[in-house]
């Protein structure tokens, strides 16, 4: 008479199919129990604990590599004592880092806008203009405050950062030009949602190539104007397009 488990009888009793039990010996995780004459497995009750353990320590997050390491039960407690202390200082380590993620999205859902990582080359900019910012629309600030966050997570080349700053210096020197260009900037900005070939629209455009060409610019602010044609400088104008397409989306909700 038979006095060891099948391996259907097994996966009845412990709800781990018969597949994945042939799996476990396949890797390693589950030892080979001895064979019938006829060529069946033949299982013990320490089959079914180890079973139950290889449950309880996937459940646990450790992967069929991992529990090939660990000891059947009864074999060495101490050693599985460590194993899971060890499993729960890591998920502990993780639940912080999860809680600190969770803290930092709160922050940026509780802001009125969520990009305030700050922004060194708006920070320039800012410095390099002083008070003749106290002009611009808080409106406008904020937009290029938006637009200079998105373009300073990357690396340009330097020419184009040197171009903006070179920029920034002439407009510190001619402040009507500023204002000027600052005007253009509040009312483009009021064409949110104007469709492309608008006659407001072409007629601040007008306006604006006859300022553009009526005021010369520092050499290196001309070099830009080619610069703009390089894949880096299409990025660059896709990235700024992007931005006051998401505050279109934005103002318009």
């Amino acid at each position: 008479m038979r006095d060891r488990l099948l391996i259907g009888e097994v996966a009845r009793l412990t709800g781990v199919p018969a597949k994945t039990i042939r799996h476990y010996h396949h890797v390693g995780v589950l030892p080979e129990p001895p064979r019938s004459e006829s060529g069946y497995r033949l299982y013990s009750a320490a089959h079914l604990l180890r079973l139950r353990q290889i449950r309880r320590l996937q459940a646990l997050g450790l992967s069929l590599a991992q529990i090939r390491q660990v000891p059947a039960p009864r074999e060495s407690p101490a050693d599985l004592r460590l194993l899971l202390e060890l499993i729960l200082e890591e998920t502990d380590a993780q639940l912080a880092a999860l809680e600190e993620r969770r803290r930092r999205i709160r922050e940026l859902l509780a802001e009125e806008t969520p990009e305030r990582e700050p922004s060194p080359t708006f920070a320039a900019l800012s410095e390099i203009l002083g008070e003749q910012l106290n002009a611009v629309s808080p409106e406008l600030l904020e937009q290029e405050r938006r637009i200079w966050a998105a373009l300073d997570e990357f690396d340009w080349p330097q020419d184009l950062r040197s171009a903006w700053i070179e920029l920034a210096k002439q407009f510190a020197a001619h402040p009507e030009e500023y204002q000027q260009l600052v005007s253009f900037g509040e009312r483009m900005a009021g064409l949110v949602g104007e469709p492309e070939g608008s006659p407001r629209v072409r007629e601040i455009r007008a306006e604006y190539e006859a300022y553009v060409a009526a005021h010369p610019l520092p050499p290196a602010v001309e070099q830009l104007g080619s610069r703009i044609e390089t894949p880096e400088g299409r990025a660059m104008m896709e990235i700024v397009a992007s931005v006051l397409a998401a505050q279109a989306r934005g103002a318009g909700r």
